[in-house]
């Protein structure tokens, strides 16, 4: 079932690949750049800003990695980047029943993850200390993707179980 909470998602009119980036840098702008900070689990979520060399350094990790899909070549993913509303939607939504956050320790550090189950899409936030804040605890988004195969869900579903801090159910 889709929360009344949960935007639409976006449809491209696949005229062009560069109209249709642009139309989601315009989104991924208006809702992690000039928007104040989500607070998620009491600290703000914010997205990485540094350039991304796989796109020429002509946008930043944090747009990339939330609308496309590889690992040395990063290609649009559409399934992704049509759900982009959805992931500031989730953050300011945690707590509904429709998301199932959950913290779980990983060897890249403890990751939060916020997984709209029954839609198949998951959001992966960790800790990012900072010297220059105080506090010095802040949340960065490293991806969102959609759950496409049955060893993915059954990977979150594993990761679920053995978290340390569940902040919903499933």
């Amino acid at each position: 079932m889709i929360p009344d909470w949960l935007p639409a998602q976006l449809l491209f009119s696949g005229s062009s690949l560069q109209a249709d980036i642009d139309k989601l840098y315009t989104i991924y702008e208006t809702d992690f750049v000039k928007a104040p900070a989500s607070i998620v689990d009491g600290s703000p979520v914010y997205v990485n800003s540094h350039p991304d060399p796989a796109w020429d350094r002509k946008y930043p990790h944090g747009f990339t990695h939330i609308i496309t899909r590889g690992n040395d070549v990063r290609s649009i993913d559409y399934s992704r980047a049509c759900k982009l509303p959805w992931i500031k939607a989730a953050l300011e939504n945690y707590t509904q029943p429709e998301v199932t956050a959950f913290w779980h320790h990983s060897s890249s550090g403890d990751t939060l993850y916020l997984w709209l189950a029954d839609l198949d899409f998951v959001i992966i936030l960790r800790p990012k200390n900072d010297d220059y804040i105080i506090p010095a605890q802040k949340r960065v988004i490293i991806t969102a993707f959609c759950i496409d195969q049955k060893w993915q869900r059954k990977d979150l579903q594993k990761k679920y179980a053995n978290s340390f801090r569940q902040l919903g159910e499933i």
